[in-house]
């Protein structure tokens, strides 16, 4: 087996969640390989155009490109008058190519059409209150579905998810800290980013984790977040790999922050930017600006309503070919169903004929059945009758040789019975002679066992004179012996 089959094999092991051919993308799983990865995404991905994903979207077309948004850069120079976007630091060295990298928007994170968007997840990954609900919600039931097979994810770990009816393509689920924990903060970030690269995500939409119901302070929280984007974005492995970080806010509070303190970790060269002297000369560039903007909005206005009214016409006229035509076949179908109905009725005055004769037909069947039927009912009653007859006299003569039999019977008992009580007298004779022999045996036995107990004390007696006598004798000499002595 090839190496290119086995990791294919593989691949379909890990991936439960395979392709989804809606939306064209493929659930990122860590435990895979890079060399699997790479396979799966090479050969079994096939991506849909952008339009028809579009048509899918849950906001319809209201909805904003990563393209469209400012980077850094960009942003500083067109809001030149803002006394707090000017306000450079020297915290971190100046880096243009950096600035192009990150990128501060202020809109619905919902509503973003990008690689991946983050969300502040609970650790079920099954939604919640703020913009993890929002997500869900606007992702729709399979992306609660999907998140179920992921087996819940730990605190300052991230999990990955395709983006269902959102404009995203994937959501990336971080779980946060509950409460102030500046390391697991960063590890929620720096797991983030990572997995962007692991995925081969160019740009993401980043959102306030634990800020919100979890209580993270507000500030500390943005400092955390813009602290590690800086840090990860200098390595240069990282840098080339990110097309665009953008760091997404919807209240107006999380906007201010992020407009005070993205100048101190992005800095950027005042010289380089112009400033504008005076305010007087921009309030009359802008009141100039206003007055063309509001000209060319009346003509367009103007030329709107002018294609309105052309619409309108047009819709009008098809309306009324579209009422022509109806009658029309209103028409026909009528004349349609005229000349049906004729041909049913027509149809059924023929059925109905064919009835008639039918049941004509069928009564006199029924009537000659009949007649046959009494005449075959007469004949069987006769046979019957006959047969009856038969059965009685059988009866008789059945009974008849019962009580025969039956006096038999009782003759054969009356000699059993007589015979059972002669044998039963032979037995009590013969059962009298059998006691008398067995009480003489009884007593010989005993009588025997008498005369052996008598002998076996006389024996007794006799050895122990003997032993007596022995003993005796034995004494006397050992008393000679000790005297001699």
């Amino acid at each position: 087996m090839s190496g290119n089959k086995k990791l294919k094999k593989k691949a379909r092991k890990h991936h439960k969640i395979k392709l989804k051919k809606k939306f064209g993308i493929i659930p990122y799983d860590p435990k895979i390989s890079e060399e699997v990865k790479s396979i799966v995404f090479k050969k079994t991905t096939k991506l849909q155009s952008q339009e028809k994903r579009r048509k899918k979207y849950h906001c319809g077309e209201d909805f904003t490109s990563v393209e469209d948004i400012d980077t850094w850069e960009t942003f500083i120079l067109k809001n030149i008058g803002d006394d707090e976007v000017l306000i450079s630091h020297d915290q971190f060295p100046i880096d243009s190519a950096l600035n192009k990298k990150v990128a501060l928007w202020h809109g619905n994170m919902v509503k973003l059409e990008i690689d991946a968007v983050v969300n502040a997840a609970r650790s079920s990954l099954l939604g919640g209150g703020g913009i993890d609900g929002a997500i869900h919600e606007a992702a729709g039931q399979k992306l609660r579905e999907e998140c179920s097979r992921l087996n819940c994810c730990n605190h300052g770990d991230t999990k990955i998810t395709t983006g269902h009816l959102l404009p995203a393509k994937y959501i990336l689920h971080s779980v946060g800290p509950i409460g102030e924990n500046k390391k697991l903060l960063t590890k929620c970030y720096q797991s983030l980013l990572n997995l962007l690269i692991k995925c081969k995500l160019k740009t993401v939409g980043l959102c306030g984790i634990s800020s919100g119901l979890y209580g993270y302070p507000l500030e500390k929280a943005v400092h955390v977040a813009l602290h590690t984007t800086r840090k990860w974005l200098e390595k240069k492995k990282n840098a080339d790999k990110v097309d665009k970080i953008v760091f997404v806010t919807y209240l107006t509070k999380e906007w201010d922050v992020y407009k005070r303190l993205m100048p101190i970790y992005f800095p950027f060269d005042p010289k380089k930017v112009k400033k504008i002297p005076k305010t007087s000369e921009k309030l009359k560039n802008t009141k100039e600006n206003e007055n063309e903007n509001e000209k060319e909005k009346k003509e367009n206005e103007n030329e709107n309503e002018k294609e309105k009214k052309e619409m309108r016409k047009k819709k009008k006229k098809k309306k009324e070919k579209k009422k022509e035509k109806e009658k029309d076949k209103d028409k026909k179908k009528k004349k349609e169903k005229k000349k049906e109905k004729e041909i049913e009725n027509e149809n059924e005055k023929e059925i109905e004929k064919e009835k008639k004769i039918k049941e004509q037909e069928e009564v006199e069947e029924k009537e000659k059945y009949t007649k046959k039927k009494e005449k075959k009912t007469k004949q069987n009653n006769k046979e019957k009758r006959k047969e009856k007859k038969k059965d009685r006299d059988m009866d008789k003569k059945e009974k008849e040789n019962k009580k025969e039999e039956g006096k038999k019977k009782e003759i054969k008992k009356n000699e059993r019975e007589i015979n059972k009580e002669k044998r039963k007298e032979n037995k009590k004779k013969t059962n009298i002679k059998e006691t008398k022999k067995e009480e003489e045996k009884e007593k010989h036995t005993k009588k025997k066992e008498k005369e052996k107990k008598q002998n076996n004390k006389e024996k007794r007696k006799e050895k122990k004179k003997e032993t007596d006598t022995d003993t005796k004798k034995k004494k006397k000499k050992e008393r000679r012996n000790e005297k001699r002595k």
